[in-house]
């Protein structure tokens, strides 16, 4: 038989409200918690512990996501376009060398994708269209 034990803990900045959360999951196969925290009122990061994989997730100010670090070392950035908050770029990266890249992303005046790429070590590019309403 397998028992387990959930706990969910808030904490809050004085004045200011909430902090961080920790969600805690243990049990006698198994232990795993979530820690998110939230300075200033916004989502900043996700940090989780004894992850197979994801080993945390921090967010921009916009909300879009920053950066997902992985436990083989690999981290996934999104960089934003200008104050926009929109994607300009999907890069893997593990040491300072760049695995993979979706290049640069372009957009048209609707702020539809036009274009992405070419990305790292690609020569060719995606290109959209829309349908006319």
């Amino acid at each position: 038989m397998t028992s387990r034990a959930y706990s969910l803990t808030y904490r809050y900045e004085p004045n200011q409200g909430l902090l961080s959360t920790e969600t805690a999951a243990r049990g006698t196969d198994f232990s795993k918690t979530l820690t998110s925290t939230y300075p200033h009122g916004g989502l900043k990061t996700k940090q989780l512990s004894d992850a197979k994989g994801v080993s945390s997730i921090t967010y921009k100010p916009s909300g879009m996501m920053d950066v997902m670090a992985y436990t083989n070392g690999n981290t996934l950035s999104l960089t934003e376009q200008g104050d926009m908050a929109r994607l300009s770029n999907v890069e893997v990266t593990r040491s300072g060398s760049t695995l993979w890249s979706t290049g640069m992303y372009a957009y048209d005046g609707a702020g539809n994708i036009k274009a992405i790429g070419p990305g790292y070590g690609l020569s060719l590019a995606d290109a959209f269209t829309y349908d006319t309403l």
